[in-house]
């Protein structure tokens, strides 16, 4: 309420008030600083951005388009798969002021990383176990393809079940490590793809 209060030198006043409603301004400008394109597994910074007139306490909430969510003006998010998603921040002034932005993503695939042993020594006619380590950023199924060679045979020659036998199967999920039997001696090259 505002009054005003007039009074002349001989003594006489008045006065009247008046009622000043002042109302609240949303948020404006909204905006995702981030990137566009990113690898699964990665750790992805997003950070928001709004103009406000009034003197509110902002709040930032987060739909990263996958049912996940967070609250803050900056956030690190995690894909564990690729895709494509588009990303809300909404900013709320806490007095009824409400803006939104949005933000087209990809996320695209890594290819997994694999790392055999380098050079082992076997006993001929045993069977062995040929390891790898297998890194995938990615939720993704890994199929193995375990391809063996013989170094110095001829490969018309080089035959499973003759030089070598791979125990169960050489091509599937999660099919590691290797079991194999060298039967004959030699070099052999054993590749994981």
């Amino acid at each position: 309420t505002v009054r005003l209060r007039v009074s002349d030198e001989d003594g006489g006043a008045s006065e009247d008030s008046l009622t000043v409603t002042v109302n609240n301004v949303a948020p404006d400008n909204t905006q995702i600083d981030s990137v566009d394109q990113a690898g699964e597994g990665e750790a992805i910074a997003f950070t928001g951005s709004t103009q406000d007139p009034g003197d509110d306490t902002i709040t930032y909430d987060w739909d990263f388009g996958n049912g996940d969510s967070a609250t803050g003006q900056s956030v690190t998010y995690t894909y564990p798969d690729q895709t494509s998603v588009t990303v809300t921040l909404t900013v709320d002034d806490q007095d009824g002021g409400v803006d939104t932005a949005t933000r087209a993503l990809t996320i695209n695939n890594i290819a997994p990383s694999v790392v055999l042993v380098e050079e082992i020594g076997v006993t001929q006619g045993e069977d062995t176990d040929i390891d790898a380590t297998v890194n995938d950023p990615g939720d993704d199924t890994l199929t193995y393809t375990w391809i063996v060679e013989c170094d110095d045979i001829d490969p018309g020659d080089c035959d499973d079940g003759d030089e070598y036998t791979i125990i169960g199967d050489r091509v599937g999920v999660d099919l590691n490590p290797l079991e194999i039997r060298f039967d004959d001696i030699g070099s052999y090259t054993v590749t994981l793809t």
